[in-house]
Parts: structure tokens; C-alpha cells; sequence
């Protein structure tokens, strides 16, 4: 009788033991595609932010030239003002 009982209980136990694995093999498969889909968003991410650092470093180079431009640009007129005034003289 003894022996059946234990016999019973070990039985019992295994089946809850190889259920139990079966949802730790299903969410161990949830938490790999999750990691996955992870690493491939922060993959993008990265991607995304070297895009816009060098399109950050571009606008900034477009802006230093645009303000060379300006100055340029001032500089003449200042000259042309001169000019023009040496003209009316």
C-alpha cells in the first residue's frame, strides 16, 4: 500500500513538474522575442540618432556659412554706402 501511495505521488508530482516546464519553455519563448524586438528597436534608435547627429553637424556647417555670407554681405554694403557717399561729394 505504501509503495503504491508514493508510487502516486511521485507520478502526481512529475506531471505538475513537466506542466510546469512546459509553461516555463512557453514564456522563456516570450521573453526571447521580446529581447529580440528589443535589440531590433534599439538597433533603429541608433540609427535614428547617427542620422540626426549628422544632420545636425550639416545644418550647423550651413549655418556658419550663412553667417560668413551675412557678413560678407554687410561688409560690401558698407563699402557701396561709402561709395556712394564719396560720389555725392
Amino acid at each position: 500500500f505504501e509503495d503504491l501511495y508514493i508510487h502516486n505521488e511521485i507520478k502526481c508530482t512529475l506531471d505538475k513538474i513537466l506542466a510546469n516546464l512546459e509553461s516555463v519553455r512557453e514564456n522563456q519563448w516570450t521573453i526571447y522575442n521580446a529581447i529580440c524586438e528589443g535589440n531590433a528597436i534599439s538597433a533603429r534608435l541608433v540609427e535614428i540618432t547617427t542620422h540626426i547627429a549628422s544632420s545636425t553637424d550639416q545644418i550647423a556647417e550651413s549655418s556658419a556659412i550663412a553667417a560668413y555670407c551675412s557678413q560678407q554681405s554687410a561688409n560690401e554694403l558698407n563699402q557701396i554706402k561709402w561709395i556712394e557717399l564719396y560720389n555725392m561729394r
